[in-house]
């Protein structure tokens, strides 16, 4: 009975140390499921007078891809979506063709002479997330922050891959159960004691 009682004792210290420290279903649970802007985020914005918008083109991080993406979004456009933290709807990177650059600067940097050179530019916070458009009339827009949202396939894929690290989970509680149990039958793991 007593050697039972140490088994049980020890495959329950087992589990638990597992699940807390490692287990693959916390883990794909818990990892970020957020898409972001990258650091740095390579930030440049288009002039997009015909539309009356600016277009914003960034480096995005993914919870399923391991480099950055560049992504291109009309910032007017899909002000409602992003500032609920939803997805924008975004374009091809050739949606930049026969568009102007606007120019960017730090927000603690602005030339005086900027607005001589172009009818429109933009300053950026220190994080670069966050920026202003400004027109030549001085009208500020802004600001602006590059979206942050939850992609819907995310908790699409996380459930599609549960069983699979429910599996593996039960796989290494399991043989840390056998080898447990298998040393407790040959007289423990440190015979004398």
């Amino acid at each position: 009975m007593q050697i039972l009682k140490r088994i049980m004792a020890g495959v329950l210290g087992f589990a638990a140390f597992v699940i807390v420290n490692g287990c693959a279903t916390r883990s794909l649970w818990t990892e970020s499921s957020f898409h972001e802007p990258s650091t740095p985020n390579r930030l440049v914005l288009f002039d997009a007078p015909q539309r009356r918008d600016v277009l914003v083109q960034y480096d995005e991080l993914s919870p399923w891809h391991e480099l950055p993406r560049r992504r291109a979004y009309f910032l007017c456009e899909n002000l409602s979506r992003t500032q609920l933290g939803k997805k924008p709807k975004f374009v091809t990177l050739s949606s930049t063709n026969a568009l102007s650059t606007i120019p960017l600067c730090d927000e603690s940097t602005v030339p005086t002479n900027v607005l001589e050179f172009s009818t429109v530019y933009a300053r950026s916070s220190t994080k670069r997330s966050c920026f202003i458009v400004v027109r030549k009339n001085q009208q500020s827009q802004g600001p602006f922050e590059l979206p942050t949202y939850r992609c819907s396939t995310t908790d699409i894929k996380r459930v599609l891959l549960t069983p699979l690290a429910v599996a593996l989970d039960a796989t290494i509680i399991g043989g840390g159960c056998f080898f447990m149990a298998a040393a407790h039958a040959n007289g423990g793991i440190y015979p004398g004691k």
